[in-house]
């Protein structure tokens, strides 16, 4: 029996190294991806200014246009869908190389009332993270139990993609994007006013969780049982 469990925890170890050491490959590469390669762990460039938050942020603030008008050095890190707690999280990994002066969050999900991002939203920024205590904490807290292991084993998650990988996804190299500083643009024009956001005076009380978050709070708030419940069914 002693013989059969060790073997056992023997190849699940061995299955492990190999699903960790491959799911670089599976991971998109989509520009989220270059951008937080280059900005977390790429580069050594100080700066001032960082701008953390979704797409809104994303696509908002150019960080070239700032050091060329006013000489000052940023870098955008913001990713579609970027929860506010994804954005403790993925800031705690910022401060691990750069000591900016200042931190600008977009706050547009500080009024998400569901417990947990959508999947590929979170994805955006926790997929790009290198593995770390701040990952782990990222991923328990910021993902359902039942998603997990797809975020340690981001293989297990992406693996229909085996049929469609190309050479791009073995040799993927996210030095072209170095120069955006995590600016991304839209191209899209639209016709017609968006009447989807008009101006109304009702108020709602921002949850607790996204608050804590917010504020950095050392008793961060996780998604009760009663929610985790809620959310698998």
């Amino acid at each position: 029996m002693k013989k059969l469990i060790g073997k056992g925890i023997l190849f699940l170890t061995v299955l492990t190294l190999i699903l960790s050491s491959i799911s670089s490959v599976f991971i998109y590469k989509i520009d989220h991806r270059g951008k937080l390669l280059e900005g977390l762990y790429h580069s050594d460039d100080p700066y001032d200014v960082v701008f953390m938050g979704s797409s809104h942020m994303n696509g908002g603030i150019d960080p070239n246009v700032l050091w060329k008008q006013y000489g000052i050095t940023s870098f955008n890190y913001a990713t579609g869908g970027q929860p506010i707690d994804v954005t403790y999280y993925l800031l705690q990994e910022v401060l691990k190389k750069h000591t900016p002066s200042v931190v600008v969050v977009d706050l547009y999900y500080l009024g998400m009332t569901t417990p947990y991002g959508a999947t590929g939203f979170v994805s955006n920024a926790v997929d790009n993270m290198r593995f770390s205590k701040n990952k782990l904490e990222a991923i328990q807290n910021c993902t359902p139990p039942e998603e997990w292991i797809n975020f340690l084993l981001p293989a297990l998650k992406y693996h229909f993609r085996w049929s469609s990988l190309t050479a791009e996804d073995f040799t993927y190299d996210s030095s072209s994007i170095y120069y955006l500083k995590g600016f991304d643009a839209g191209t899209q024009r639209y016709g017609k006013a968006d009447t989807s956001y008009a101006a109304t005076d009702k108020k709602a009380d921002i949850p607790a969780k996204t608050l804590s978050y917010f504020y950095g709070t050392s008793d961060l708030i996780r998604p009760s049982t009663e929610e985790r419940r809620t959310l698998v069914k």
